[in-house]
């Protein structure tokens, strides 16, 4: 999708609800997509309710966040269920997949859930001519750039503005309910698209394009071998909302190359840039080289675009002396580039299976063909049969598939006689032992039940979390999810196994 808005794209809003914030062991509990034409109305609207996975300990914060209480998360879809349709809706095409911060978050949930169910987890930031979008970066640029912005950004104690979503509603009457729902917050998210749009619909094109990978390296490209008069080769401005208000989110660059993927850069105001020497390159290389995947935050702008006021005079100093150095150094810098080592990782030994994406890679072929026939499969017990004599079964894909019945068809499995398997299941998924804990790629562990049962006995004693005193409401929503932690632990007596 290029960076023109034409009047057959859509947008389609979404919003995640989760259990926590790991998106390998959390879940969604609950998820709005509203699609809207390309001006903002909405077109179609779904929300889904989803069941708690009985493999899954909430985290207490996130309950304490949503007040949610366990015979609330009874009913709905189940997790396989939601995410068929999710698929479904995202891979329309000629669409934006657009949501608030969404790609450092909700998408990583929504591309786990994919994998864990089997289904395609990149197709929507692709194929069919589909393209994600974050609105919060989009947000950071018309704060910056457009004179005419109509949304209030309401300030922190240190006088930093903030771009919280549920700030921001409350201060722009963006939409009506409680924030940390999804339908509200979907709500919000488009009325705030619809306000940044009608101010200023040149910039809203201009964004889009930073999220279409050839489009975004192409600008790079072209700024860094055809800059502007009056400006000196590879030398622009970054702009992302990861830069922090300090320096207004931007920063001097020296882009090096633009490759299919990435973009290779150093900032120009690194202290320790001018200190490179041919002998310390290699060290250098590891501190200094920057990278930005083309087609994701942050943005990258003509280097006149700098509003230098935000640092102060020596800042602006050092980046000029930066530039200067880099200008006239540059076989030096060239070297320093050629001994940049992108960084490795190892692999994850006992690596849980929801965890594995990013190590096991894509979907073989064998395994495209097995899920989708393991989804034409009608009954539990179809499938049952199909995961053992399919001849397309992988190692992964029969784990994964095994883990969705048990999951979602909890009441088929043991009406099948299969309690041995799935309380074995429960167990080492909620309360193995330590060194079973299962662990993703980034080596963090899935919240188990003691640790669950010992913060909220820890809550509960001090009718404090996070330094805030417990209302009576929380405290019994405490209570009740103990409460139903304890009974996750202790099965019935008829399917306890011998």
């Amino acid at each position: 999708m290029k960076n023109t808005n034409n009047s057959e794209s859509t947008y389609t809003f979404y919003d995640f609800e989760t259990t926590g914030f790991n998106h390998c062991f959390d879940q969604v509990i609950q998820a709005a997509f509203y699609t809207t034409d390309a001006h903002f109305n909405v077109i179609d609207q779904q929300v889904f309710h989803i069941q708690l996975r009985p493999d899954v300990i909430p985290a207490l914060g996130a309950l304490l966040t949503h007040k949610v209480l366990p015979e609330a998360l009874s009913e709905g879809m189940t997790e396989y269920e939601a995410f068929l349709h999710m698929h479904e809706i995202v891979n329309r095409p000629n669409s934006y997949t657009i949501g608030y911060n969404s790609l450092k978050f909700d998408d990583l949930f929504l591309r786990f859930g994919f994998y864990r169910n089997g289904l395609e987890p990149y197709t929507h930031q692709w194929k069919n001519n589909c393209q994600r979008l974050d609105l919060l970066s989009i947000n950071v640029l018309y704060y910056l750039f457009d004179q005419n912005n109509p949304i209030e950004y309401p300030h922190k104690p240190d006088g930093t503005p903030t771009f919280k979503l549920d700030a921001l509603i409350e201060a722009n009457a963006l939409a009506e309910g409680m924030a940390h729902d999804a339908g509200v917050d979907v709500e919000a998210t488009i009325e705030l698209a619809r306000r940044l749009h009608q101010s200023n619909p040149q910039l809203w094109e201009y964004c889009l394009g930073y999220f279409h990978k050839p489009t975004d390296a192409g600008w790079s490209y072209a700024r860094t071998t055809n800059p502007k008069e009056g400006q000196q080769e590879g030398f622009t401005l970054l702009v992302d909302f990861g830069l922090k208000h300090k320096i207004g989110y931007q920063t001097p660059i020296y882009i090096q190359s633009v490759s299919k993927n990435e973009v290779y850069y150093l900032r120009l105001d690194n202290k320790e840039l001018a200190k490179i020497t041919p002998k310390n390159l290699v060290s250098k290389a590891k501190k200094l080289v920057k990278t930005k995947k083309n087609g994701e935050p942050g943005f990258i702008l003509p280097l006149s675009s700098w509003q230098a006021d935000y640092v102060d005079s020596n800042q602006q100093a050092l980046i000029a002396q930066n530039q200067e150095f880099v200008a006239e150094n540059k076989i030096l810098i060239d070297q320093l580039f050629a001994q940049y080592q992108p960084p490795t990782y190892l692999p994850v030994e006992n690596l849980d299976v929801d965890a594995a994406l990013y190590q096991d890679s894509f979907w073989t072929p064998n395994e495209r063909i097995f899920f989708k026939r393991f989804r034409m499969h009608k009954t539990v017990a179809e499938k049952l049969d199909f995961i053992t004599s399919s001849k397309h079964q992988t190692p992964r894909s029969v784990a994964l598939a095994q883990r969705v019945l048990f999951r979602n068809f909890t009441e088929d499995m043991l009406s099948l006689g299969h309690y041995a398997e799935f309380y074995q299941f429960i167990q080492v998924s909620i309360q193995p032992a330590s060194a079973e804990v299962a662990i993703d790629y980034r080596q963090r562990q899935k919240l188990i039940a003691t640790v669950f049962l010992a913060q909220a006995d820890k809550v509960l004693s001090s009718g404090q979390w996070q330094n805030n005193t417990l209302t009576p409401e929380e405290v019994n929503l405490v209570k009740a999810w103990k409460k139903y932690v304890l009974i996750q632990l202790d099965p019935p007596p008829s399917r306890q196994v011998a």
